[in-house]
């Protein structure tokens, strides 16, 4: 993207090879009272795959770009942001050019001398409006809330962080279990245990299929059937 003028009114410019024709904005078109030849009724594919018809042409406008100045045939269109766009039947009528598009530089020659148009990185970041944001909602579009942050190149400084005396001692009493192991634990007789107290007796009761609860319930069953 970047500034251009048409009649002397400053206008956002779209360089676009993957538009096979030059557009301006109908609203322009009509404020700059360009004369407008009628055409067939034509479509285009626009960004999110609808096709969108659109009819007339303004021939013979004059698009001064950066000191260069471009004559060409302009279709009517409804661009949004941008005003006018450069696409593929301007951009192959310039022949070899040299693309950088790092620095946003589209150089070619006229008149066996280069010139280079210089794109404007503030021109990239396009404001969109509450009235468009519902209307992309309304008519179901995915959207997307992203944050950017800038990322810290480089080694992350070490924060130093007050010391707890009684975490400390803690750790420290216990340095053995918190040291990274550096083997496999040993191989042991039995992988569990469970330590009882000292003198105490094993556990010897007879197995019962039910549990406390249902084992008292159907006790108080059994009392009240002998009862009857």
């Amino acid at each position: 993207r970047m500034k251009g003028t048409i009649a002397g009114q400053e206008l956002v410019v779209l360089i676009d090879s993957g538009a096979t024709s030059n557009f301006v904005s109908k609203k322009v078109a009509h404020f700059l009272k360009l004369p407008v030849t009628d055409t067939r009724q034509f479509t285009v594919a626009v960004g999110d795959g609808k096709i969108i018809a659109g009819r007339g042409k303004c021939e013979g406008v004059s698009l001064k770009i950066q000191g260069v100045e471009i004559v060409d045939e302009f279709y009517l269109f409804e661009l949004g942001t941008t005003d006018v766009v450069l696409g593929y039947s301007w951009l192959a009528s310039l022949g070899d050019t040299r693309i950088n598009w790092r620095q946003y530089t589209l150089g070619f020659q006229i008149q066996n001398q280069w010139v280079t148009l210089v794109g404007d990185p503030a021109l990239l970041k396009v404001q969109v409006s509450l009235n468009s944001v519902g209307k992309l909602i309304k008519d179901g579009e995915s959207a997307y809330l992203v944050e950017l942050t800038s990322l810290f190149e480089g080694e992350t400084p070490q924060q130093e962080t007050p010391e707890n005396n009684e975490i400390t001692k803690l750790l420290d009493s216990y340095s053995e279990v918190f040291q990274l192991p550096s083997a496999l634990p040993p191989e042991r007789t039995r992988a569990h245990a469970i330590t009882l107290l000292p003198g105490t007796a094993p556990v010897n009761l007879r197995p019962y299929k039910h549990s406390y609860a249902q084992k008292n319930e159907i006790e108080k069953l059994v009392r009240e059937m002998l009862q009857a």
